[in-house]
C-alpha cells in the first residue's frame, strides 16, 4: 500500500497527547489511513476516496484494518462534483489501472507534458461533502489530524471547515494553477486562508505544510 512520506514525530511533536480522531483524503488505497492507525491503535481514522475503483480498495482496505472508510470528494459544498481519474501502467494493479492523482481539477498542459504516460479520463460525477458537514454526520466535534491531498483543489477544502479547527493540518501545497488550472489554487493564498482563520506553519517540506491551530 501507498504510504506518503510525512513525518510521524511532527505528530507526537505538536499534540500534548496521542490523537484520537484522524481524517485523511484522497486515500487512494488507505495506505496512510493504514499508517496512521497502526501508529495510534485507539484513534478513530476515517479515510476519504472520491475515485470510485480506487475507493473500492480503500473499503477493502478498511474492513482489513479497521478504518472508517468513505466515498467521496471533499470541497466547498454538499452533493456532486466532476471528477477526473487518470490510467497509470505504472500502479502496480495493472488491472485497475486508475493513479493517485485523481482531482476534481482537469490537468494542465504542462502537468500532461511532464507525465505523459497518465491518461487523463472523462469526468465523471461523484458525491462530495464539505468537511464540517462530513464531521457532523459522524458526530465528530473536532480533529486531531488531518491529512489533505486533493491534487490543487486544497483551497476548497479549506472554504469547507466552517467553525471547525482540526487541531494538525498536513497539506499538499506545491500543485497549483500551473498544474491544475485556473481552478486550483496559488500557493502564497493557501498560506493565507490558513492564517487567517487561526493557523501557523509549523513544518514544511519542498511539497507539504504543517499547519497548526493556535488556540
Amino acid at each position: 500500500m501507498y504510504k506518503s512520506e510525512f513525518n510521524q514525530e511532527f505528530i507526537k511533536k505538536h499534540l500534548d497527547k496521542n490523537p484520537t480522531v484522524i481524517v485523511e483524503f484522497g486515500s487512494y488505497d488507505g495506505g496512510d489511513g493504514v499508517y496512521y492507525k497502526k501508529l495510534f491503535p485507539d484513534a478513530e481514522v476515517y479515510s476519504l476516496e472520491a475515485d470510485a475503483d480506487r475507493f473500492e480498495v480503500v473499503r477493502a482496505n478498511g474492513e482489513i484494518f479497521g478504518l472508517n472508510t468513505y466515498n467521496y470528494a471533499v470541497c466547498e459544498y454538499d452533493g456532486e462534483i466532476e471528477f477526473y481519474s487518470v490510467e497509470d501502467p505504472n500502479v502496480m494493479d495493472h488491472t485497475l489501472k486508475t493513479g493517485s492523482s485523481g482531482s476534481i481539477n482537469q490537468r494542465t498542459t504542462l502537468y500532461k507534458n511532464m507525465f505523459p504516460h497518465l491518461k487523463e479520463r472523462e469526468g465523471y460525477k461523484v458525491p462530495c461533502t464539505r468537511l464540517d458537514s462530513f464531521c457532523k454526520s459522524q458526530g465528530l466535534k473536532n480533529i486531531d489530524f488531518l491529512h489533505v491531498d486533493v491534487e490543487g483543489a486544497e483551497h476548497r477544502v479549506i472554504q469547507g471547515f466552517g467553525e471547525l479547527r482540526p487541531k494538525l493540518v498536513w497539506m499538499e501545497t506545491y500543485l497549483g494553477k500551473d498544474y491544475y488550472g485556473e481552478n486550483a489554487y496559488v500557493t502564497e493564498d493557501l498560506h493565507q486562508s490558513m492564517t487567517s482563520i487561526g493557523y501557523a506553519v509549523v513544518e514544511s517540506t519542498p511539497a507539504d505544510t504543517l499547519y497548526k491551530y493556535q488556540q
